[in-house]
């Protein structure tokens, strides 16, 4: 084998044990898995108010990891962060809600190496019976937990309007 192929070789495998390890900022785009019940399906917080209570609808624009171009996250794995997140803020119900969540993942950035990460994400909250969102914001975030960051700055963002 000529050096020079041995060398794109050997960085073609560190780059890829770097993936492998998702240490750092990859972190921020593993997935929490939403609490459910016995029976599989997600939880309803007991102390969600039923005029606050909210359940995810529609999740579009993740992708799943690509061995080539970095760690992502899929519409799934984000619904799950979402509903955790939700319910740790007394906010989830699954049955009942008044409002429903649609989220569109805009752009989400994970560079290999270098850049932080970067998310610009779209809710949309709208009563689940129809009618105008009560909230329609694209909120940014960036930096090593930039998906974390982002459900968190919505779900502040959210609590004004809701209270």
């Amino acid at each position: 084998m000529p050096q020079g192929s041995l060398v794109r070789f050997a960085m073609v495998g560190a780059a890829c044990g770097a993936l492998l390890l998702q240490v750092g900022p990859a972190a921020a785009f593993q997935s929490t898995p939403a609490t459910a019940t016995s029976s599989g399906a997600p939880k309803a917080v007991a102390g969600a108010k039923a005029s606050k209570a909210l359940r995810v609808g529609v999740v579009r624009g993740g992708s799943d990891s690509g061995m080539f171009l970095g760690p992502m996250i899929s519409d799934g794995h984000f619904r799950g962060r979402l509903e955790s997140s939700l319910e740790e803020a007394g906010y989830f119900a699954e049955t009942r809600a008044a409002y429903e969540i649609t989220v569109d993942m805009v752009d989400i950035q994970q560079p290999l190496f270098g850049s932080s990460a970067s998310a610009r994400i779209r809710y949309t909250v709208k009563p689940v019976g129809g009618g105008e969102p009560i909230f329609d914001q694209t909120v940014y975030s960036s930096g090593s937990t930039a998906i974390k960051t982002n459900i968190e700055s919505f779900i502040k963002r959210l609590a004004v309007v809701l209270n």
